[in-house]
């Protein structure tokens, strides 16, 4: 074998390590430029989630304004009614006060014409007493005070009463407002249905009997202000498929370690092909413009973000039913802590 010159090994060593070194080198700037494009397709994600989020919230609530604007007339209705009755009572009573006052200042000038003939009784001067008397009975016929005073009492119990109601249908309406916010705390499901019902009253009881069947269950951790508006979506959807009149009936229980509402109506269903595509955005079986067309795609959203589902039930010209399922314990996710956090926070800043 001939022998290999040591300078052309040598130079053949350095070409090859100055190869590698220059494949090194192209490597670790495709490296770097693949790292920076990974880094800003990263940050261009998280813009996307930001939007996305966003997006979201304005979604929800622009369904919620939807929802309290189709609510709206009949939510008026429920609160001028007892402002109505209220304001006739304070009329009533105005003039109950005038007679009492009547009454009163008769009695007075009685009374004061007895303190005065008892110092005239010896000179039997009894002709202004019975005079006096005699205008104080007048006064208590005229007034009736056997059905005045009992009444009274009944216009003040029926305005409490209706006090009462206005503060009730305002505080439904105000943790219906809460949609946004993010907090999961623990909650008494069947008094958030009530809340519903309170809620969409007027638009209910023209349109069916309310048939309630509430369980005995436990607290459930979720998002109240987010699960109000799905029961209202579902409330207000099994409204709209009765026809006439027929009757809703509303229910909870317990099962296992979850909490299932159901919602059924005796309504006009839905077809089954379309059964698929009722949790699809801007799906919608009502007439133009009767519907956004958003709001079982809110509720489904909100349910999953719930870790929870709903499932449906819909035969044609029987009805329907929407069975809404809640993990009891609420979502398990990372973001817990967050949420117990914020928790922490509301509370601290209260």
């Amino acid at each position: 074998m001939p022998e290999l010159d040591p300078v052309r090994e040598s130079a053949a060593i350095k070409k090859a390590l100055d190869r590698e070194r220059k494949a090194r080198k192209l490597a670790e700037n495709l490296l770097e430029d693949r790292a920076a494009e990974l880094y800003l397709a990263n940050q261009e994600l998280d813009a996307t989630i930001a939007r996305l989020k966003k997006s979201n919230l304005q979604l929800l609530q622009s369904e919620k304004m939807a929802s309290v604007g189709q609510l709206a007339a009949g939510v008026a209705h429920e609160i001028n009614n007892p402002v109505g009755f209220i304001s006739s009572n304070l009329g009533t009573l105005r003039e109950y006060i005038a007679d009492l006052s009547e009454v009163i200042e008769a009695q007075q000038k009685c009374i004061g014409g007895v303190s005065q003939l008892a110092e005239k009784a010896l000179a039997n001067d009894s002709a202004n007493y019975a005079e006096l008397l005699e205008e104080l009975n007048e006064v208590l016929k005229k007034v009736d005070l056997e059905f005045l005073l009992p009444d009274v009492r009944d216009l003040l119990d029926e305005s409490i009463d209706g006090v009462k109601r206005i503060r009730k249908i305002v505080a439904d309406l105000s943790d219906f407002s809460r949609v946004n916010s993010p907090d999961y705390k623990l909650a008494n499901i069947n008094t958030l249905l009530e809340k519903t019902i309170s809620v969409a009253w007027n638009e209910l009881k023209y349109k069916a009997e309310v048939v309630r069947n509430f369980g005995q269950i436990p607290e459930v951790k979720c998002n109240s202000g987010k699960l109000i508006q799905v029961f209202l979506n579902l409330v207000i959807n099994a409204s709209h498929a009765i026809e006439t009149r027929g009757l809703m009936t509303i229910s909870s229980k317990q099962q296992n370690d979850t909490v299932i509402v159901s919602i059924s109506d005796t309504g006009i269903g839905i077809a089954e092909n379309k059964l698929a595509s009722i949790f699809d955005p801007f799906f919608t079986t009502k007439k133009a413009g009767n519907g956004t067309g958003l709001g079982l795609y809110i509720a489904n959203s909100v349910i999953k973000s719930h870790q929870g589902k709903i499932e449906v039930e819909s035969t044609l010209g029987v009805g329907t039913k929407f069975n809404v399922i809640l993990p009891i314990a609420g979502p398990k996710m990372e973001d817990d802590g967050e949420n117990d956090k914020d928790n922490k926070k509301t509370e601290s800043e209260q």
